[in-house]
């Protein structure tokens, strides 16, 4: 594993330089194409005894790896810096939009960064504002609760628009905040209020909860003007949504029906429950208990006895009397599986001779069963050879086409957008760059 690591630091240091500009993370993905970059020496594997490795080091292997994938083009990159403040943030096309000061970043929404700052080290649970887990979890953590002998640490949150590439203003936060999109909301300590993305504070108002684009304050919704939009008669409440909606609860306290910040119903329910949306598709318990995947436009897409499992935007899986059942972005793909679909890659399979499903012709032309997920769209068969090392054949699950074939020291490593395949003293990188629609 640590050797491992050491290829990931250096292939992603080399990405940051050999990198063209990167797209948006957005839409359902409908193909990919997988392009090599070019090559570069293999790191050492010689190790340094445990108590000899610096603090940067140690906070690199907690993660398990030096770099993080932050979506949307952005990495999380740890420096050679003695101190637990270790992470720059890069881009793909290799700019550094901050320096390595950071000992934690994290994603709040589609445009902002939570980015934290460990000041002091302290001893009491309540003062911690991240720690290390110290029984070798692979993350940072910001305000859960720390465990005997964590290494506990004092701190502050900036946040830092992907947009305009700076933070927002000096505002600094310890305590709880959310983010409409646009606006950031403070509840509580001196920033209370709400902030625009320069930083300046639009309204003292409180409000309970903060979606796509939108703000609620009981049963009012307001846009990011801060326009009221809608005045409910009954209770507001938010579900996991990549869209501006919410639910209108009825008084037994079910979800009654999912409503857009105007009030114009979308989905008239009732429903028992709303789990989730992603481009305009709803996975929804119905007043009878069954449950079922709806478009916006109120049409059933499929129906399951248990509730749909969102994959990625426009890819979902169930499960019926027959087995589960892949759902793609025009409908139900495949049926009455024995074998639940992978979440690492959306990889649908069954035993031979049937194979694997190809997700762009819907035929089982893939003559391979369970694979190593490495993307979205791209899993890999690894075979030992008796010489030493792995006979790697990698896919592309939307053609069915083979994308990289060879042997290799072990399986390739994926870190964000990037794969590196080691053979011998010579890694070879690849970027995957995925089609939207």
């Amino acid at each position: 594993m640590r050797h491992c690591i050491r290829v990931v630091s250096l292939c992603v240091a080399l990405t940051l330089l050999l990198a063209a500009a990167a797209s948006a993370d957005t839409g359902v993905v409908v193909g990919l194409t997988f392009e090599k970059l070019g090559e570069f020496p293999a790191p050492s594997s010689d190790e340094l005894p445990d108590d000899e490795r610096s603090i940067w080091e140690k906070a690199t292997y907690v993660k398990a790896s030096g770099v993080q994938f932050l979506e949307d083009g952005l990495y999380a990159v740890a420096g050679h810096a003695d101190s637990v403040n270790c992470f720059g943030l890069f881009t793909e096309e290799g700019e550094q939009l901050l320096p390595y000061e950071a000992a934690l970043i994290k994603r709040l929404n589609a445009r902002y960064l939570s980015v934290y700052y460990a000041t002091e080290e302290t001893t009491e649970k309540k003062d911690a504002l991240l720690f290390i887990p110290s029984d070798g979890n692979r993350s940072w953590f910001a305000r859960n609760t720390p465990k005997d002998g964590d290494l506990m640490f004092k701190g502050y949150a900036r946040f830092y628009d992907t947009i305009e590439k700076r933070f927002v203003g000096d505002l600094t936060k310890e305590d709880f905040y959310a983010s409409s999109g646009r606006l950031l909301v403070f509840k509580a300590g001196g920033s209370t209020g709400i902030y625009d993305e320069s930083g300046a504070l639009l309204s003292d108002m409180s409000v309970s909860s903060a979606g796509h684009g939108f703000l609620v304050r009981n049963k009012e919704i307001y846009d990011e003007e801060l326009t009221l939009r809608y005045t409910s008669d009954t209770r507001l409440q938010l579900f996991r949504s990549e869209g501006a909606y919410l639910l209108k609860l009825v008084e037994t306290g079910d979800a009654g029906s999912v409503i857009d910040i105007d009030g114009n119903i979308i989905l008239p329910g009732p429903f028992k429950n709303v789990f989730k949306e992603a481009n305009d598709v709803f996975s929804v318990q119905k007043a009878d208990g069954a449950y079922a995947l709806m478009r916006a436009d109120n049409t059933e897409i499929a129906a399951s006895k248990e509730q749909f499992t969102l994959i990625t935007s426009g890819y979902w899986y169930g499960k019926d009397e027959s087995g589960y059942l892949f759902v793609g972005p025009d409908g139900v793909m495949a049926a009455g599986l024995s074998n639940r679909p992978e979440s690492s890659s959306l990889q649908v399979y069954e035993k031979q001779p049937k194979g694997t499903l190809v997700l762009n012709t819907g035929e089982w032309t893939i003559p391979e069963d369970r694979m190593f997920g490495l993307d979205y769209g791209l899993a890999c068969r690894s075979s030992l050879l008796k010489t030493g090392g792995n006979h790697c054949v990698v896919y592309d699950l939307f053609t069915g086409q083979i994308v990289l074939e060879g042997d290799y020291d072990d399986t390739p490593i994926r870190v964000g957008r990037f794969v590196v395949a080691q053979r011998g003293d010579v890694c070879e990188l690849y970027r995957i760059r995925y089609e939207y629609e």
